[in-house]
C-alpha cells in the first residue's frame, strides 16, 4: 500500500466559535451545543477513524521504504547505494591527476621481504664516508692492514677448489 496524500479541509461556518449553553437543572452545569450559523464546509473530522486512517497510510509507506525500493527523483543524502551508473554522477572531475604523497612501509601490501643488491656503481662524490686521505703506515700497494701479500694464486692449497683466488699473508 503506497502512501496517498490526503488534502484535509477545515470546518468553515458563519460563527465558528459560537456555542449555546442550556441549563441542565443542576447548579452551574450546562449542556454546550454548537450554534455556528451557516456551515459552508463540514471539513474533516478530528476523530478516531480519521487518525487511524492517517496512521495506517503512514505505516504502509514506511513498510515499503524498509522492505522494497522507492524511486526518488533526487537523493539529497544516502548512506549507501547498490549501483549508480557513471554517467548519472554529476559534478565529477574530468581527470584525476596524482598528488604528491607518502606511504609508510606498513601501507604497502606488496612490499618485498628482502631486497637483494643489484649491480651498480657509485662516483666518489656519492660515497659519504670516503676518506680524505689514506693512512701513512709506511706500506705500499701490497700491504693491507699491516699484512704483506706474499702471493696470489689461482690454485687453492688443500681441499679448496681449483681456479679460486686466494691470498697468502706473511
Amino acid at each position: 500500500m503506497s502512501y496517498s496524500k490526503k488534502t484535509w479541509t477545515n470546518r468553515q461556518s458563519e460563527y465558528p466559535n459560537r456555542r449555546r449553553l442550556t441549563a441542565t437543572g443542576t447548579a452551574e452545569v450546562y449542556e454546550v451545543a454548537r450554534e455556528e450559523g451557516l456551515v459552508v464546509e463540514e471539513g474533516d473530522p478530528f476523530d478516531q477513524a480519521s487518525m487511524n486512517d492517517l496512521e495506517n497510510r503512514v505505516a504502509g509507506a514506511f513498510g515499503e521504504l524498509v522492505e522494497g525500493t522507492i524511486k526518488v527523483g533526487k537523493a539529497v543524502v544516502a548512506d549507501s547505494a547498490d549501483a549508480v551508473a557513471w554517467g548519472n554522477i554529476s559534478g565529477k572531475p574530468t581527470t584525476f591527476p596524482p598528488q604528491a604523497h607518502t606511504h609508510t612501509k606498513a601501507n604497502i601490501t606488496d612490499f618485498p621481504t628482502s631486497m637483494p643488491p643489484t649491480a651498480h656503481t657509485h662516483t666518489k662524490a656519492n660515497i659519504t664516508d670516503f676518506p680524505t686521505s689514506l693512512p701513512a703506515n709506511g706500506g705500499n700497494a701490497d700491504t693491507v692492514d699491516g699484512f704483506h701479500i706474499a702471493g696470489i694464486g689461482t690454485s687453492a692449497p688443500g681441499s679448496l677448489a681449483n681456479n679460486a683466488l686466494f691470498f697468502v699473508y706473511e
